[in-house]
């Protein structure tokens, strides 16, 4: 059962990302606007319960540390994870949990019969996805942050003990020196987060270079990277 719990004394949204980040695959569906029918939540997340990921016909599968691989059509395989996750009740809001991920470009011949004719220089998965039991929610119409728990598959009380304890370690306050707190809107900032194995994002940043033609453009930190792509061709 859905269970939403809110945060009296909440750290700043900047420290709360950085002690995410500490975790394994995190993520960060930032809202930057400030207007409400345009941004109103920020979701963070990390820890996830189970990931899949596909490269060709090559499925790898984690469930509690352990790695199933696969060799069939990924995307059958991704139904057959969707069709054990139950429907979550209600929830007051637009995203409570879930799957979080992508679907790379390379991954168009499991839709269409195209042939594939360009390098794959960056060596990244086709298809990516973690499925996470808890979240932070961030209402930035109401100055509120919320930690949500889906009761699947850990109960509720121990997935928000789990969001408690990475809220301890953020209102210590001590990460986001280097990051900026405040953004502004008219810079396009890309925040690319690498928990455990920083290879795969370096080869992004090493792709944003080349496109932007101006190494000054991306930033490395020990915990995360900063892409500014300003000088990119991206309209918002």
């Amino acid at each position: 059962m859905l269970s939403v719990e809110p945060i009296v004394q909440a750290p700043p949204i900047a420290d709360l990302f950085h002690a995410v980040s500490r975790r394994s695959s995190c993520f960060f569906l930032d809202s930057s606007m400030n207007i409400k029918r345009l941004g109103n939540y920020s979701y963070l997340g990390c820890d996830p319960y189970l990931t899949f990921q596909a490269k060709g016909k090559c499925v790898q599968i984690t469930r509690k540390g352990k790695t199933q691989t696969i060799l069939d059509h990924p995307l059958e395989q991704l139904r057959k994870i969707l069709a054990e996750q139950p429907p979550i009740s209600a929830s007051p809001f637009p995203f409570c949990g879930g799957a979080v991920g992508y679907f790379a470009y390379d991954s168009y011949p499991w839709i269409e019969p195209i042939a594939q004719s360009h390098p794959d220089e960056l060596n990244l998965p086709d298809i990516f996805f973690a499925f996470y039991d808890g979240l932070f929610v961030c209402d930035h119409c109401n100055d509120r942050l919320y930690a949500l728990a889906t009761g699947y598959p850990s109960p509720t009380k121990t997935t928000l003990t789990r969001l408690k304890s990475i809220l301890h370690e953020a209102s210590k306050g001590s990460f986001c020196k280097e990051w900026p707190t405040n953004l502004v809107p008219s810079r396009i900032l890309l925040h690319l987060v690498a928990s455990r194995d920083v290879a795969p994002v370096r080869g992004v940043l090493r792709y944003m270079q080349r496109l932007s033609g101006n190494q000054e453009n991306v930033d490395c930190h020990p915990i995360g990277m900063r892409v500014d792509t300003r000088d990119l061709a991206v309209t918002t």
